[in-house]
């Protein structure tokens, strides 16, 4: 299967302490990357990295890993933890709301290679494209279509998604 939105690296394989390791690897990389590339200050403390919650991004990764291996009963106390460390985070200036949505968000997809979705009978896939522009000139730049590197004058690219939905059985 082609790599499509697949986070950089390797991808989860179903054995708990390889998708734990690759969970974690992501979840780190993406908010530190964030922490420094924003450089949000903090409310009550001052200093900077408040966005996204390191926190709040490590308790609903380890929380979803749970869910993701165990199932809800395991999962939803994990979760509703989770829940609680991104309120106390807010709760003692540590913290926007925000910050604790963000790192929520980015701990529970670090559980998911985000290629293609499953649905019962169809999948929902994404692929990042270079995308030109079918019209000559600027007015008609709304019209876009996926191209091959190479194909088109490198000005005329930009980068996009390409979105497919497949019905019948998942490949």
């Amino acid at each position: 299967m082609p790599p499509g939105l697949n986070w950089p690296g390797p991808r989860l394989d179903k054995s708990e302490r390889y998708d734990f390791l690759i969970s974690f690897a992501r979840m780190e990389v993406v908010t530190y990357a964030l922490k420094y590339g924003v450089n949000e200050e903090r409310p009550y403390h001052g200093g900077g990295q408040s966005f996204p919650s390191g926190h709040a991004a490590s308790s609903f990764m380890g929380a979803e890993f749970i869910r993701k291996n165990y199932g809800w009963g395991w999962g939803g106390p994990a979760l509703l933890a989770a829940t609680w460390v991104g309120y106390t985070r807010v709760e003692s200036y540590n913290h926007y709301w925000y910050d604790v949505v963000a790192g929520a968000v980015v701990g529970i997809l670090s559980n998911h290679d985000l290629d293609e979705i499953h649905f019962k009978g169809s999948s929902l896939r994404f692929a990042p494209a270079l995308m030109a522009r079918s019209g000559s000139t600027a007015s008609d730049s709304a019209s876009f279509e996926p191209q091959s590197i190479g194909v088109a004058d490198d000005h005329r690219l930009v980068p996009g998604v390409q979105i497919e939905w497949r019905f019948g059985a998942p490949r």
